[in-house]
């Protein structure tokens, strides 16, 4: 898993919202929280044009695994809670991607008025 995370760490200037997604998603269903990694997924995902790749599905998945690992990076979740409502994406999300989304903001403790209404 160490050699695993610094690879990833090593390409993060070459991942988009998919990759991101994948990648936590895997850290996740292997209950594995590397905070270093972690960090370094947020930072990226925050960049706007790393944060307009992402789809609906990688915006359930990646809500999903912070959420399942306990990661409550508030500014984080509200960036791309705002970034769902601004390019209204919500309509698009089928119901797994709805359903891990809401899911993740409920167990993260994360109100986001706008994303909720």
């Amino acid at each position: 898993i160490m050699q695993l995370s610094q690879r990833c760490i090593e390409l993060i200037n070459q991942i988009y919202g998919r990759h991101i997604a994948s990648i936590a998603h895997c850290f996740a269903k292997l209950h594995v929280r590397h905070r270093v990694l972690i960090t370094a997924l947020i930072e990226r995902a925050m960049l706007n044009h790393v944060k307009k790749t992402f789809n609906c599905q990688d915006i359930g998945n990646l809500t999903w695994a912070f959420a399942s690992l306990g990661i409550r990076n508030m500014e984080f979740m509200n960036s791309l809670a705002d970034w769902v409502v601004e390019n209204q994406m919500l309509p698009n999300f089928n119901t797994q991607e709805l359903a891990n989304t809401v899911w993740a903001y409920a167990t993260l403790d994360c109100t986001h008025v706008p994303l909720m209404e």
